[in-house]
């Protein structure tokens, strides 16, 4: 061997004390809660092997503890699965790891780790309900709001009383849209808060329990609850904003408008806030008709943030209102060059197509809901306002094609009576080309949506007497004599259609009922009094049947041949059932002179 090689390895094992035991240090800045002497004892111990095999989980264990406390979450998680690749039923290292998971901000992991930690702890209530919480908190900082509660309420039923615990729950719950069970969570923390004389921190649970309530359009509970935040602390000044927003939805308009201005006072260093604020208290200057103010905090709105788009709406909506729609047309134009997005311009472009319409100018609205279209195909409004553009021009396919559009937009909300008339144009599209089946689809479908809807109803009648469905379509006809009632023109129609059903289906007598009703209501009405006579005649009374066809002759103008024929030959009917055959002869030729070719009239006067 070289000498010189020798020589300095005996100076290299010489500077080694031969006591050096790294696992006693180890042991002993673990004791004093010494991390990083502790993680550096332990990691020279592994270096030079200076371990004992059986104790390797465990200071793979403790070395992942101390990185964890040292912030070190990726030094952590080495040493935390060596642990349990060494030991898989290590339950403490179980345990560290899913915190080391929390620690690096992967929530999901740190979740599915705390639950699988938890299972360690069966037997221990204490630690297992802590494990479940941090489960629990773990969920909700990676917004998994469903799996937080899950674990949340495991937790709860470890110990209801653990104040943290009831606190995730709300807030998971309320972060969920669970609105009830929120409430129910933040009252449980107002009545176990281990800070009763701590105002501002008992406002922030009053303050939520109010969101809560609020969202369950319980506004009045919600009221009480920001009012006693600002009693608990009176700088909380979202509690301000939020009794702002509740009177605004109870229709408090002026009080809403103290309170809102309260609240800009209060917001003057948060131009996002301030910008909302502005906006609202807007809304609610024009809901107290104060146009003029509500107009200037449109005007704040925008200069605060020009992409505030609501405020332009809001301004176009003032100026239509004082029918100043230049002015709404301009306002709505600039809100189209101040956005950038060509999906956000849908809702311009399709308030201007409704100014457009108010103005009666109706290509330049037909032009204005195409490039709404354009811009977001799948927006409801433009496809139903276009639809009916169409309908008015009798271009029937466009029209069905653009309701359908409309009705298939998720997002388009309406009332049921405005989804009722839209399914009912769609249905008469569809009747006027011939398409029955479809209507008949698409009236139903306006019925299921407005059980009073008078047009789909009657609609409905005329299709199944075409199909020869007479007694659907009386049924149908029965339903609209009911909601014709007020209208008098169209309920001597309604009348009408159903004696001709009730006489397709041989019910004479209701049917002749029906047109008395109609004639009541227009006694001089030709094709009534004519149904009336037909009736009469096929009952046999026929006298009463000759009074009709009297009553018919002296409505008919003069150069109508054929009607006067047909009035002529009926009333020569009656006549000749009566047994006065002078006078049935005389209105038989009559019939004869003016329509020579009626073969009716010809047959009866040779009869006679």
């Amino acid at each position: 061997m070289n000498m010189r090689l020798f020589s300095i390895l005996i100076l290299l094992f010489a500077a080694i004390p031969v006591w050096a035991d790294p696992i006693a240090d180890g042991n002993k800045c673990w004791d004093e809660k010494n991390y990083q002497c502790m993680v550096d004892s332990y990691r020279e111990a592994l270096t030079s092997r200076q371990y004992d095999q059986k104790d390797y989980a465990t200071i793979q264990y403790r070395m992942g503890f101390g990185y964890n406390k040292l912030k070190r979450a990726e030094d952590a998680l080495k040493s935390l699965r060596e642990a349990i690749r060494s030991n898989p039923t290590y339950g403490a290292a179980n345990w560290e790891l899913a915190y080391a998971f929390f620690q690096a901000n992967m929530f999901d992991s740190a979740g599915f780790q705390y639950r699988k930690a938890a299972a360690f702890y069966n037997t221990d209530a204490k630690n297992q309900r802590t494990i479940y919480y941090w489960e629990a908190y773990s969920w909700f900082k990676g917004k998994k709001y469903a799996n937080s509660i899950t674990a949340g309420k495991q937790s709860y039923m470890l110990d209801s009383s653990d104040y943290a615990t009831v606190g995730l729950l709300g807030d998971a719950c309320y972060n969920n849209y669970q609105y009830a069970n929120a409430h129910y969570y933040y009252t449980r923390g107002i009545q176990i808060s281990p800070n009763q004389n701590d105002g501002p921190k008992m406002a922030v649970l009053y303050f939520w329990r109010g969101k809560s309530s609020y969202n369950l359009y319980k506004y009045a509970d919600a009221m009480r609850d920001f009012e006693k935040v600002l009693t608990l602390d009176p700088k909380y000044r979202n509690a301000t904003r939020e009794i702002a927003f509740t009177y605004d939805r109870l229709k408090s308009w002026k009080d809403a408008i103290n309170f809102y201005s309260k609240s800009i006072a209060l917001f003057n260093d948060d131009n996002a806030s301030m910008s909302e604020l502005f906006y609202a208290r807007a809304v609610a200057y024009y809901n107290v008709k104060d146009y003029s103010k509500s107009l200037m905090d449109c005007d704040s709105t925008i200069r605060r943030q020009p992409q505030y788009f609501s405020a332009y709406h809001q301004k176009a909506k003032i100026y239509s209102e004082q029918k100043k729609y230049k002015e709404a047309l301009d306002i709505l134009q600039r809100r189209i060059e101040a956005d950038a997005s060509i999906s956000g311009n849908s809702f311009a472009h399709f308030d201007r197509g409704e100014i457009f319409m108010i103005l009666k100018d109706t290509s330049k609205a037909f032009e204005s809901f195409k490039l709404s279209i354009a811009a977001n195909s799948y927006l409801g409004d433009p496809r139903i306002a276009l639809a009916d553009i169409y309908f008015s021009r009798k271009q029937y396919l466009d029209a069905i094609t653009n309701y359908q559009k409309g009705l298939d937009d998720f997002s388009f909300l309406t009332d049921s009576t405005t989804e009722s008339t839209i399914y009912t144009r769609k249905g008469l599209s569809n009747y006027f080309l011939g398409y029955r089946y479809t209507a008949s689809a698409d009236f139903k479908s306006a019925l299921q949506y407005d059980k009073k809807n008078k047009m789909a109803t009657r609609y409905l009648g005329e299709l199944n007497y075409v199909d020869k469905n007479y007694t659907a379509a009386e049924d149908y006809f029965t339903r609209a004599i009911e909601l014709y009632k007020s209208e008098k023109d169209s309920l001597v129609n309604m009348y009408n259609y159903r004696g001709m059903a009730r006489t397709a289906n041989k019910k004479y007598t209701p049917a002749l009922e029906d047109y008395n009703e109609a004639l009541k209501l227009k006694p001089k009405d030709y094709g009534t009094l004519y149904r009336a006579g037909q009736l009469e005649f096929e009952l046999k009374n026929y006298t009463d049947a000759l009074a009709t066809f009297n009553k018919m002759l002296p409505l008919i103008k003069p150069d109508n041949k054929n009607d006067l024929a047909l009035t002529y030959y009926c009333r020569g009917r009656c006549y000749f059932e009566l047994n006065k055959k002078a006078e049935a002869k005389s209105d038989f030729a009559k019939a004869l002179e003016l329509v020579p070719t009626y073969a009716e009239a010809k047959q009866w006067l040779e009869k006679n």
